[in-house]
């Protein structure tokens, strides 16, 4: 029996399109880079597998990257992947880069040592840049885009970048990565790990049927939630119902008005 629950987790369904995404082989692809796969160095998941070390070769475009097929028709992409600075080494690089090869405005330059965005293109109508600060020096970077996917060309690239420059690196910088993910829709999702298929996770259910019961006479709720979508002219985030719809407290989100 749970008597106290501080904060639930509640997830859409979504798919990684990112094939080996806990292997990092192919068809991921490298260049100017070398790659290598460390097993000393724990993963945001606590365990320690998964994490590749990449290190700048050149300057020219030091990356990894994947191709990936996506269904026609313009909608959004989540882009993400987590990185940290490689301190193990003499040189760990401070800016990484996220991009997508079709579109070249649809890129950003994250901060590893500040944590936050240290560039983006100009043109930020159709997309949006986010990092978030994990456990243990890990940061979770995000590209979201709306765009029309054209033909072959959808690839999605991790770049060693310098502070103003995504497609330039320095030689011998260094940066630890994980758990990369492409999904369709606004905002990325927790991670879901791949072999060489997409995986989907199914939509989470959160249902408490017994009779709830607060503590003390007065009570406040907290909601923290993005809004991406509507179905139909109205939705229910959140309905605690005293037998009657009359004795409800609701929490609605509306199409229009």
């Amino acid at each position: 029996t749970i008597t106290t629950c501080p904060s639930v987790l509640c997830e859409v369904s979504r798919t990684n399109r990112a094939k080996n995404s806990k292997t990092w082989e192919s068809p991921f692809a490298t260049a100017n880079v070398t790659k290598t796969t460390t097993t000393d160095i724990v993963a945001p998941n606590g365990q320690n597998y998964g994490v590749i070390r990449l290190k700048a070769t050149s300057t020219s475009q030091p990356r990894i990257e994947q191709s990936i097929s996506l269904p026609s028709g313009k909608q959004d992409y989540s882009w993400s992947v987590y990185v940290k600075r490689d301190s193990s080494q003499n040189s760990p690089a401070r800016y990484v880069g996220l991009s997508h090869f079709s579109f070249n405005g649809y890129n950003a330059i994250f901060d590893l040592e500040k944590g936050d965005i240290a560039s983006q293109n100009a043109d930020q109508s159709d997309y949006k840049a986010k990092i978030e600060s994990c456990s243990n020096g890990w940061y979770r970077i995000t590209l979201e885009v709306h765009f029309l996917p054209s033909g072959t060309n959808n690839i999605f690239k991790v770049h060693l970048s310098t502070f103003n420059n995504f497609a330039v690196g320095v030689i011998n910088e260094s940066v630890l990565c994980w758990g990369p993910q492409i999904e369709i829709g606004r905002g990325s999702t927790s991670y879901i790990p791949t072999n060489i298929t997409n995986v989907t996770r199914l939509k989470d259910n959160l249902e408490c049927t017994n009779t709830f019961r607060c503590k003390n006479s007065k009570a406040t709720f907290y909601f923290d939630f993005t809004y991406y979508s509507q179905n139909g002219s109205y939705q229910q985030v959140f309905n605690i119902r005293n037998s009657s719809f009359s004795n409800s407290f609701i929490l609605l989100t509306f199409q229009t008005g």
